[in-house]
C-alpha cells in the first residue's frame, strides 16, 4: 500500500524524523503529531490507515489517546501500534487493553518497524476485504429478497446461501485451526445444500509456502474416496485442472470427464467441475474445487454461490496467514529467520531461572562481524543482506544443538551458550571452545555477487552468574566484552571484566566530545621524518593529534577506532589530507630558505578509500595546494582489499595514473596475498612495527622481515620499516636491504613548527 497514510504520534521530534525517514523510504505517506490532542484532531479530520503511537507524552499519554480513538466512530477501527521504550509486561498489557494491536520496543530496528507496518497493513486490507464482502453479501441478500417474493424456491435457496456464508464467517472466527476450519466449511456447505451425496464431491487445496510455490496440497474434502484422496494429496500446477487454475489464477467451469488427475467416477457419465482460485495480494493461496455427476458443467447458480464461498475462504485464509506472520515476526528476525531480540530476552530469562535452580553455568556470546559496513558501502545493501543470511546459516550450524543463536541487529548476533558446567573455570573453558568454533565457521569466505567475501568476527563472552544475574545485565556485559575485542584489534574473543563498564562510560563520553572536536577544529597534525639508510630526510608522515580542552593531547589510538565506529573517519581523513598537503606546499619549493620535503605520507582508512568520490577529492586537494600528486604518498592497509579487490585495484590504478604514490601499510599483519600484491600498482611496502621490534634478536621477526624485503625487491618495490627505535634494529635492517626508515631512533612526530626547526634548517 504505497499510497497508505501513517500517523506518527511522538513528543520527540528526533523520533518523528527517524520514523518519517524509514516510512518515506518504503513509499508511505506520513503525518506527524507531537502530542495526543494533535493526534486526535488529525485522526478525526482525516483518519489515517495506521497509527504509530508513543506512550509517554506530556498531557495525554498514549494509552488515553488509543482509548479516545476507540470511543469515536471515525477512529474506532484504526490499527494502532505502540512504539515505546517501556519494556515491562504490564506496560504491554496496558497497551493492548487500551486497544493497541502491536507493540514495538525502543530502540527499534528499521526492518522490524517496516515488517510490522507491512503486516498490519496487509491485515487491515484483509479486514477491509472482509467488510466489503459482508457489504456485498448484504447487498446480495437485499437484491435476492425482492426475487424471493416471486419464487419460493429462490427464497429457500437464498436463505440457505445466506445461512451457509454466515456460518462460514462465524466458523472462521471460532475455529483456530486452519485445516479444521476448511473441513468444517466444506461440511457446512454440503449439509445446507444437500450436496453430501455420491453425486457431488468438493475439495480445498492450499498452495505450499503460503502461496509462494507451484505445488498444491489437499487440505479438506467431502465425498472423496480413499483412492481419490491419495491421487490428489499433492499435485503440481501442471498436473490437473486445479493446478492449472492456481497457475493462471482464473476460474474454470468445464466438463471434466478427461481431466488427467481427475477425482474420477467409475462410470463415463458426464460430470462438470468448477475450480476457483483463492486469490489474495496477487497470489493463489489455494483452489476450491467442486464436481457434480450427470451435468456437463456446474449450474450457474451453484457457480455464483461457490464464488462467494471462495471469497470467504480467501479472506479467512489470508487473515490467518497475516496473524501467523505477525506472531512469527514478534519473535523472529525477518531477514535471517533467527530468533530476534524479544525472543532472546524471554529465552535468556527462562534459562537463567533454570540455571539458578540447577546451580549450573550458562553464558551469552555477543558476535559482531568485523568490517561488515564495507560490504554495504562497496557491494550494496542487497549483497550485505545475502551475506548476513549466509552467516546466519553458518552460525546456526556451528553452535551445539542446545544453544540458541539469535540476531541482535545489523551485523550483530548473540548465542545463548547453555549447560556450560557447574563451576566458573569449566564454564569459561567451554564457552571459549564454542566461541572458537563460531569464529572459525564465520571466517570462511562467502560467495556474494560472484566474488568471495571473507570477514572475521569479534566475540564477547559474559557468564552467569559471575558476570550478571539478570538477562539485560548479562547481555550488556557480553556486548562490552565484544567492544573490547574490537578495540584490541578485532578477530578476537574477550571475556567480560568489571572494569569494562567504566571504560564503556568513558568511550561514550569520548564519542560525544569527538563530534564536538570536529565541529570545534580541535585537531592538528604532527609530522614524523622518513629517512634513507644514511639518515637523510626523504619525507614525512602526517599524523593526526587531538588537542582536547581538558584531557590535553589525545593520541590517535584512543580516538581513531572510535571515529571508525561513529562514521567520522571519512571527514577526519579528508581533513588530514587537505591540511597536510597545504603544509607540504610551503616546504617543497626548489628554492627558498628551507630544504624541500620530497614526499608526504598520509594514512587512508578503508572506509575513506571506498567512500564515493575519493579519487576526485584527492585530485582537488593537490590542485588547490598547487603541488604535484607525485609528492603525496597514500598509505592504504590490506583491510580495504577484503571486500572488493576489483574496486580497490581500479581506484589504486586511477590514483597511480594521476601521479600519487601508493604504499601498503602494516604489511603482513592483515590478509596478505601474493595474488593481489602482484596485480596492484603499489610502489612501497611498509614493514609493520610488530616485526621490526627486536628484529636483531628475534629469529621469527628476522625471517619475516628478510622475506618481505626480498619479496619487495623482486617485485620492484621499495621497503620502509616503521617503529625503528634501536641502533641494532637499524643495522639489521640496513644489512637486510631495507631502503627507508621511520621511528623514534630517527625522530619522534613533531608539530609543524618544531619539525621545520629540526629537519628544515635555513639554507
Amino acid at each position: 500500500m504505497n499510497d497508505a497514510t501513517i500517523l506518527i504520534v511522538d513528543d520527540n521530534p528526533n523520533n518523528l524524523r527517524v520514523l518519517e525517514g524509514i516510512l518515506h523510504s518504503a513509499g508511505y505517506k506520513v503525518r506527524p503529531a507531537l502530542n495526543g490532542e494533535s493526534a486526535l484532531r488529525a485522526a478525526t479530520v482525516a483518519p489515517p490507515d495506521l497509527v504509530l503511537l508513543d506512550i509517554r507524552m506530556p498531557g495525554m499519554d498514549g494509552y488515553e489517546v488509543c482509548r479516545r480513538f476507540r470511543e469515536e466512530a471515525a477512529t474506532r477501527d484504526l490499527p494502532v501500534i505502540f512504539i515505546s521504550a517501556l519494556q515491562e509486561t504490564e506496560d504491554k498489557v496496558e497497551a493492548f487493553r487500551a486497544g493497541g494491536l502491536d507493540y514495538i520496543v525502543k530502540p527499534f530496528q528499521a526492518d522490524e518497524v517496516l515488517a510490522r507496518v507491512r503486516t498490519h497493513m496487509e491485515l487491515a486490507q484483509a479486514r477491509r476485504l472482509l467488510a466489503r464482502s459482508n457489504e456485498r453479501l448484504e447487498q446480495l441478500v437485499a437484491v435476492r429478497t425482492e426475487a424471493l417474493r416471486e419464487s419460493n424456491a429462490s427464497l429457500e435457496r437464498s436463505m440457505r446461501e445466506e445461512q451457509a456464508l454466515r456460518q462460514l464467517l462465524a466458523l472462521s472466527h471460532a475455529e483456530p485451526d486452519l485445516k479444521a476450519y476448511l473441513e468444517g466449511a466444506l461440511q457446512r456447505v454440503t449439509e445446507i445444500f444437500g450436496w453430501q451425496s455420491p453425486e457431488r464431491k468438493s475439495a480445498i487445496f492450499l498452495t505450499r509456502n503460503r502461496g509462494h510455490s507451484d505445488r498444491l496440497d489437499l487440505a479438506a474434502g467431502v465425498g472423496l474416496g480413499p483412492e481419490q484422496a491419495v491421487v490428489c494429496a499433492h499435485i503440481g500446477f501442471d498436473e490437473c485442472l486445479c493446478g492449472e487454475v492456481a497457475a493462471c489464477r482464473t476460474p474454470r467451469n468445464l466438463d471434466a470427464s478427461h481431466c488427467p488427475a481427475d477425482l474420477h467416477f467409475p462410470d463415463p457419465a458426464p460430470r462438470g467441475r468448477i475450480a476457483l482460485p483463492l486469490m489474495a495480494d496477487g497470489r493463489a493461496l489455494g483452489v476450491l474445487m467442486h464436481t457434480i455427476r450427470g451435468e456437463a458443467a456446474i449450474p450457474a447458480a451453484d457457480e455464483r454461490f461457490l464464488a462467494q464461498v471462495a471469497d470467504v475462504l480467501t479472506m479467512s485464509i489470508a487473515r490467518r496467514y497475516a496473524d501467523d506472520r505477525l506472531a512469527y515476526l514478534a519473535f523472529h528476525d525477518e531477514l535471517t529467520g533467527l530468533p530476534n531480540r524479544a525472543a532472546l530476552g524471554e529465552r535468556l530469562a527462562d534459562e537463567l531461572l533454570r540455571a539458578r535452580h540447577h546451580r549450573t553455568q550458562c553464558g551469552a556470546l555477543f558476535v559482531d562481524l568485523d568490517h561488515f559496513k564495507q560490504i554495504n558501502d562497496v557491494l550494496g545493501h542487497e549483497a550485505g543482506d545475502a551475506y548476513l543470511r549466509a552467516i546466519a546459516r553458518r552460525l546456526a550450524a556451528a553452535v551445539p544443538s542446545g544453544d540458541v543463536p539469535s540476531r541482535w541487529g545489523s551485523d550483530e548476533f548473540v548465542v545463548l551458550a547453555l549447560d556450560l558446567g557447574d563451576d566458573a573455570e569449566q564454564a569459561a573453558h567451554e564457552a571459549q571452545a564454542r566461541a572458537e568454533l563460531i569464529a572459525a565457521a564465520l571466517a570462511q569466505s562467502v560467495p556474494v555477487d560472484g566474488q568471495d567475501v571473507q570477514l572475521n568476527a569479534s566475540i564477547g563472552i559474559a557468564l552467569y552468574p559471575d558476570d550478571g544475574g539478570e538477562a539485560g545485565e548479562l547481555l550488556q556485559h557480553a556486548e562490552l566484552a565484544m567492544f573490547r575485542a574490537k578495540q584490541a584489534g578485532r578477530n578476537l574473543i574477550h571475556f567480560y571484566r568489571p572494569e569494562m563498564q567504566s571504560e564503556a562510560t568513558r568511550r561514550l563520553t569520548l564519542g560525544k566530545e569527538l563530534r564536538q572536536a570536529i565541529d570545534g577544529r580541535q585537531f592538528c597534525l604532527h609530522y614524523q621524518p622518513q629517512v634513507d639508510a644514511d639518515g637523510r630526510l626523504l619525507g614525512a608522515e602526517a599524523l593526526i593529534r587531538w588537542h582536547h580542552p581538558v584531557r590535553g593531547l589525545v593520541p590517535p589510538g584512543d580516538f581513531i577506532p572510535l571515529a571508525e565506529e561513529l562514521g567520522l573517519i571519512v571527514e577526519l581523513g579528508d581533513w588530514v589530507l587537505a591540511d597536510g598537503t597545504a603544509w607540504l606546499a610551503g616546504h617543497c619549493a626548489p628554492a627558498g630558505r628551507c630544504t624541500p620535503i620530497e614526499l608526504l605520507a598520509v594514512n587512508v582508512s578503508a572506509r575513506q578509500f571506498h567512500s564515493e568520490g575519493f579519487v576526485n577529492r584527492c585530485l582537488q586537494v593537490v590542485a588547490a595546494a598547487g603541488i604535484a600528486p607525485e609528492r603525496i604518498e597514500l598509505e592504504v592497509t590490506e583491510s580495504l582489499l577484503l571486500v572488493d579487490i576489483d574496486t580497490a585495484r581500479r581506484k589504486i590504478g586511477q590514483l597511480r595514473d594521476a601521479g600519487f604514490a601508493i604504499a601498503l601499510d602494516d604489511f603482513g599483519t592483515g590478509y596478505s596475498s601474493l595474488s593481489y600484491l602482484k596485480s596492484l600498482p603499489v610502489q612501497k611496502l611498509k614493514i609493520d612495527r610488530s616485526f621490526v621490534q627486536d628484529v636483531h634478536r628475534d629469529e621469527r621477526n628476522a625471517a619475516i622481515v628478510r622475506t618481505v624485503i626480498s619479496l619487495a625487491d623482486n617485485l620492484g618495490m621499495t621497503t620502509i620499516a616503521e617503529g625503528v627505535e634501536r641502533p641494532e634494529e637499524v643495522e639489521f635492517l640496513r644489512n637486510a636491504g631495507c631502503q627507508q626508515f621511520q621511528g623514534f631512533h630517527f625522530g619522534r612526530p613533531l608539530p609543524a613548527g618544531e619539525f621545520a626547526k629540526c629537519w628544515l634548517p635555513a639554507s
